[in-house]
């Protein structure tokens, strides 16, 4: 049995891989890094080894990686989202029966038709919203304006909506959509719109 000679540290490694890559022949590298001839060729032979899908995923779930299906990006400006985080802390202490069963949420959605790409990312637990592991928003061309809004009571109007919506177009669903639930379910005339 032969002789074991001195372990390579990470860094020999990482430049014996990178001068590899850049396109270097073997024997330049040995006089590039003053390594022996028999340990850089054993080194760049065990790198060059294809590994099989199998093996790749089983190393990545060993080092706590787990293959998901990636979270579209929600565009939402910076600002934005720190008044909403504000708005939520403001409204901590208020209760059901005192506050939240009196508002009326509403809000419109462009529903994107014919996105049905799935795409997987190898992520960590709790990485499901970093910036590597979401999709970026698509740029379809075929959408759905949908109007609507929740209470308390539940789901109560949904509608839907042609083109964009202006001013015009808002007092127009409000009046066609919102007054018919303020009549149902709040007849004192005792909510708030949202």
């Amino acid at each position: 049995m032969g002789r074991k000679g001195k372990e390579l540290t990470s860094d020999q490694k990482s430049r014996l891989a990178a001068l590899n890559d850049a396109g270097y022949r073997k024997s330049e590298i040995v006089k590039l890094t003053g390594i022996k001839q028999s340990t850089v060729y054993s080194f760049l032979k065990s790198i060059d080894r294809p590994f099989s899908k199998q093996t790749v995923e089983r190393k990545l779930h060993s080092d706590g990686f787990h293959k998901r299906s990636v979270k579209k990006k929600i565009r939402i400006r910076e600002v934005n989202k720190k008044k909403r985080v504000a708005y939520c802390r403001g409204n901590l202490h208020k209760t059901v029966n005192a506050h939240w069963s009196k508002v009326i949420f509403s809000d419109e959605c462009k529903v994107i038709i014919g996105q049905d790409s799935r795409v997987s990312v190898w992520r960590k637990v709790g990485e499901e919203w970093l910036t590597d592991c979401i999709c970026p928003p698509s740029q379809r061309k075929y959408s759905l304006m949908i109007w609507g809004c929740i209470t308390y009571h539940g789901v109560l109007t949904i509608t839907i909506v042609e083109g964009n919506i202006n001013a015009l177009k808002y007092i127009d669903i409000i009046d066609n959509n919102l007054w018919p639930v303020v009549v149902r379910h709040f007849p004192d005339d005792n909510y708030v719109f949202r």
